[in-house]
């Protein structure tokens, strides 16, 4: 059965990259607070499109996305693999 996210799924993808959400304020001050990752392996529950993984990758740590969202997991893995959207 999908998640009620997957309706919304093309809106929250469009406003989180035009930062239309708490995204730009909130992830910098996210990554402050953790520090030095490289080499550390992070788990991004909700992970959306996978901004916040790839994101962990070029802090030099690896990710693992876990989202209900199977809409949302789609537009991650797109990205990764056209890199059409590098954060």
């Amino acid at each position: 059965m999908p998640a009620s996210y997957d309706r919304i799924a093309a809106w929250y993808d469009e406003s989180v990259r035009n930062g239309s959400l708490l995204h730009d304020p909130v992830v910098p001050t996210m990554f402050d607070m953790m520090g030095n990752i490289e080499g550390k392996h992070i788990c991004d529950l909700a992970c959306g499109q996978g901004v916040i993984s790839r994101l962990l990758a070029r802090h030099g740590a690896r990710g693992t996305d876990i989202d209900i969202v199977e809409k949302l997991l789609a537009i991650a893995r797109h990205y990764e693999e056209t890199e059409q959207w590098n954060v």
